[in-house]
């Protein structure tokens, strides 16, 4: 599996994009990731609710919520990415609103939003970002807004790719912020083969 870059690390990642085939990229999912889907089902998050998805890449995933109703911002660090994905979105027929942007330092500030999904962003970051990462997501939600969160996990063979978290460090990271409501082993379906295994993390804002 190819090395991911941080996403601080812009120049690497609109090389990726711009050289690459999205519907080639490691990540590249074209339906719904199957743990969001259950969880949204199950916290019965869904109709007109404003949804992020960080580190958007190929758009499916911001797609796929829009499809469902959700009314989806999609950011991605890669301005290439933004733009092949709102490309997808007029081609698919669904209004998303894809946005360059830096979740380190975002210019969403005073925006809002009821859920955001991360599948592939965090994973990326050094441990000295994380803590901006956890503020600034928490900053970006409604009261009792919710983070689905998926990456890469410490049972992961190999050292490519991105970093790899354990659930101890995933509820140090996030515990003060958020309440952890499930926590638990999962898979990246994509086109790597065999599935890269992952953590899959439900977390709740505080107020």
């Amino acid at each position: 599996m190819h090395h991911e870059p941080s996403r601080t690390e812009q120049h690497d990642w609109e090389t990726w994009y711009e050289d690459e085939a999205v519907e080639s990229m490691p990540w590249f999912l074209r339906e719904l990731d199957q743990d969001f889907d259950q969880s949204l089902k199950e916290l019965q998050i869904n109709g007109q609710r404003r949804a992020l998805d960080l580190g958007s890449g190929p758009g499916t995933q911001a797609i796929q919520l829009a499809d469902r109703g959700f009314r989806v911002t999609g950011v991605d660090i890669s301005p290439t990415a933004v733009r092949k994905a709102s490309e997808r979105a007029r081609r698919e027929g669904k209004k998303v609103e894809f946005l360059q942007d830096d979740i380190l330092h975002t210019r969403l500030n005073g925006r809002r939003f009821e859920v955001v999904v991360d599948r592939g962003c965090f994973h990326t970051l050094p441990l000295e970002s994380r803590p901006v990462y956890v503020k600034t997501v928490s900053a970006l939600l409604e009261d009792q807004g919710v983070l689905l969160l998926k990456c890469f996990s410490h049972l992961q063979p190999g050292t490519d790719g991105p970093y790899r978290l354990t659930p101890d460090e995933v509820r140090e990271q996030f515990g003060k912020d958020f309440e952890i409501l499930s926590l638990r082993d999962s898979i990246f379906l994509g086109n790597h083969k065999p599935p890269p295994k992952a953590l899959y993390a439900i977390l709740r804002k505080r107020q």
